[in-house]
């Protein structure tokens, strides 16, 4: 796993479009772990529930943390299931209060249709997942033209879908 973590730190640093690939959760963790370290100005991310296993340990949140601290830096989170949206969640629950952090909920319709889960950073930097039943994904830095494409997918998406307040999927 070592070996893993200085490829994707590698991979991240020097931002060529490289893939690499990612096999398992620990590997969508550490890749989801660069995204947020490396990202200049925004992450959007398209998951079904955030996977805790993923977005909730301690060294994703606090870089997440760290990219939100910066005051022209977005995410937005696009999530099939609005169950999801919980202060339950580790990342949620700690970035409750990021006025740069906005949550949507894609309608059903849509959802059923889609068989892929995606994080795009900077517009060149993803992690595309074609089966969303699936952990497999490729990831790359510095991808231009596949970040670009995805940004695409991912701002269609967002078009489509309803805004999510983390504050009423509590009360609710």
């Amino acid at each position: 796993m070592e070996d893993y973590v200085e490829r994707v730190a590698r991979a991240a640093l020097e931002r060529k479009g490289e893939p690499v690939f990612n096999g398992s959760v620990d590997h969508a963790r550490v890749i989801v772990e660069a995204l947020f370290k490396h990202a200049n100005s925004k992450i959007d991310i398209f998951s079904g529930h955030l996977n805790a296993r993923v977005y909730g340990p301690d060294r994703v949140v606090d870089e997440a943390e760290q990219f939100l601290a910066g005051p022209s830096r977005t995410l937005r989170i696009l999530l099939e299931n609005s169950d999801a949206v919980s202060t339950r969640h580790p990342l949620l629950a700690r970035l409750q209060g990021a006025q740069n952090m906005k949550i949507r909920h894609l309608p059903a319709d849509i959802s059923a249709v889609i068989n892929f889960h995606l994080a795009v950073a900077d517009s060149d930097c993803y992690r595309f997942e074609a089966d969303k039943n699936q952990v497999s994904a490729v990831a790359a830095w510095g991808d231009k033209i596949g970040g670009l494409n995805l940004q695409d997918i991912f701002d269609s998406l967002w078009n489509r879908s309803s805004d999510v307040s983390l504050q009423c999927a509590e009360a609710g």
